[in-house]
């Protein structure tokens, strides 16, 4: 379970890294769903689309619904 204080974490350290990895994505992704932060979801959504991520739609088309739907935007 990710609550609101390591989402916080999470979310800072998630700004602060310059290279992000696939499997970096998720946690943050949960993170904003947690923390119903819109702003930085779609950050991390235009980061996925950029990276060319969503042909693992399984992986990231799951966390993106989730996230958006914890944020009241669905």
């Amino acid at each position: 379970m990710l609550n609101r204080g390591r989402a916080r974490k999470l979310q800072a350290i998630f700004n602060r890294c310059k290279v992000r990895a696939p499997l970096q994505m998720q946690l943050p992704t949960k993170s904003c769903g947690t923390m119903q932060d819109t702003d930085m979801g779609k950050r991390i959504n235009n980061d996925i689309v950029s990276q060319g991520l969503m042909k693992d739609t399984f992986v990231f088309g799951n966390a993106l619904v989730d996230m958006y739907a914890k944020c009241g935007v669905l």
